[in-house]
């Protein structure tokens, strides 16, 4: 515990001082090394086992980085705009197919494991849409992105606070045994109140208020919220379906890039179409 708090104090003024002070290019650049980092782990989740064969896998996903960032950042306006319709499209059905897949994982006590080949394919899928997700809102407005970072980290701390001191009911038995209830419900609450903060707050930092009702903007957190939650069951049914704890050990009390991460992927988009229907956007 102590461990997982004094690398999240480090990590997470160096991320939000990279949000800030850094151009969009810049972000871009190191998003796609932590993308290819995640990409390296997500390859063992996929059984992919020799170096060359990882090496290969990486090698694909930063082409598919090198493709998106001049098909969503590049392009013509209304090349862009038909991507980013497409894009949002495909994080939202891909959304629901995981979540089914979970579904069917826990009431087929596990028994629902992929082709290595197709969840390679789902990882150079899901590390792509999640990068551009995080650039695009990035693009569209700093606090955007830093707002998107408040709300999977509280999330993610009030689920856990509040499922330790709280928690009674379990969540998702066969996809993470210590999940609670009441720690999701927890992480509900503390996202609403980020929310809440942020769009009385950013008006007296920045001059600049966030579009969309009250109860849009915390029907977004609420999504966001259990959206960032689906996506670390989901990884760690990856990790059970290939029989490992962490996905690496990179971070300190924190075991690997997806373990950090994995709500952040699955989060991004729904935040980035969420942003785009309130208005942040315009396709």
């Amino acid at each position: 515990m102590k461990t997982r708090i004094v690398s999240a104090l480090a990590l997470i003024p160096a991320v939000l001082a990279l949000i800030i002070y850094s151009s969009v290019e810049v972000m871009a650049v190191v998003f796609a090394a932590i993308t290819l980092l995640a990409s390296w782990e997500w390859a063992q989740l996929s059984q992919i086992k020799s170096i060359t064969q990882k090496g290969i896998y990486i090698a694909v996903q930063l082409l598919l980085l090198g493709g998106s960032w001049y098909l969503f950042f590049k392009a013509d306006t209304p090349v862009i705009s038909i991507a980013i319709k497409a894009l949002l499209s495909l994080a939202l059905s891909w959304t629901l197919t995981a979540l089914i897949w979970m579904i069917i994982y826990s009431k087929r006590d596990g028994n629902a494991d992929i082709s290595a080949l197709l969840k390679a394919i789902i990882g150079w899928f899901v590390l792509t849409i999640s990068w551009v997700a995080i650039i695009k809102v990035r693009e569209i407005g700093t606090e955007h992105l830093i707002i998107l970072m408040f709300l999977i980290w509280g999330a993610d701390s009030g689920a856990y606070f509040a499922g330790r001191f709280l928690g009674r009911h379990k969540l998702a038995v066969r996809l993470s045994p210590k999940k609670t209830i009441e720690g999701v419900i927890g992480g509900l609450i503390t996202a609403i109140a980020i929310m809440v903060v942020a769009r009385y707050l950013l008006p007296a930092i920045t001059g600049k208020e966030l579009e969309g009702s009250v109860v849009l903007q915390i029907t977004l957190a609420v999504v966001v919220s259990i959206v960032s939650v689906s996506g670390d069951l989901f990884e760690s049914m990856l990790k059970r379906l290939c029989g490992i704890k962490d996905s690496g050990n990179i971070i300190p009390g924190h075991g690997g890039i997806l373990d950090r991460i994995d709500s952040l992927i699955a989060a991004s988009p729904i935040y980035l179409a969420g942003g785009y229907m309130l208005g942040s956007g315009a396709l």
